[in-house]
């Protein structure tokens, strides 16, 4: 078992399927992972990408090379919603303009995250609901590779992180406490 198999496994549960090619059948150069049962989150789903990290992108600033991999959760009554497909969408859309991402960005799903769901935003957080080494694992080749928890988030929270930035949208969360792994929470503005 690889490292990253490991490091997710250990927080997320165990695999449980998997996808290598997008809705329209073209293969990807990563995958998706579902991971169920016995993660730190009980009662959750959660959906990682595998392989991303082979791919090292720039830092926006371009100061830096990063290797990721993106997290995403629910409530596993609402799994698989289009967490799979968000994800492809996401790694897809980055290593087609060749850059990474970092904290507090937001990025436009063609979809909301669920049917019935005002969720149609994810925004790249530190992984806070799992234990504090969660957020970076090294390779078997040394690389570090940093975890991003996507958080699905409403219109008027991709607004709100627009005008007044991640770590003023992150003091409303901590301050509010939505549950973060419902996809039909109310939204927090």
């Amino acid at each position: 078992m690889s490292l990253l198999v490991a490091h997710l496994e250990s927080r997320l549960g165990k695999i449980q399927a998997g996808w290598t090619r997008d809705p329209e059948g073209v293969e990807l150069p990563f995958q998706v992972a579902e991971f169920r049962g016995g993660g730190q989150l009980v009662g959750s789903t959660s959906y990682s990408t595998l392989g991303l990290s082979r791919h090292s992108l720039p830092s926006p600033s371009g100061d830096r090379e990063m290797s990721l991999e993106f997290v995403m959760s629910t409530h596993s009554a609402l799994a698989p919603a289009r967490f799979p497909q968000s994800l492809q969408f996401l790694a897809q859309d980055l290593l087609r303009r060749h850059v990474a991402i970092l904290r507090g960005q937001t990025f436009t799903l063609p979809w909301p995250v669920a049917d019935g769901s005002a969720m149609s935003n994810i925004y790249a957080a530190v992984p806070g609901y799992f234990d504090e080494d969660f957020d970076s694992v090294e390779l078997e080749d040394g690389r570090g590779v940093a975890v991003i928890w996507m958080i699905p988030i409403s219109d008027a929270e991709n607004t709100f992180v627009t005008d007044c930035g991640w770590d003023a949208f992150e003091r409303e969360l901590v301050e509010r406490d939505p549950d973060l792994l419902d996809l039909n929470r109310r939204s927090v503005f």
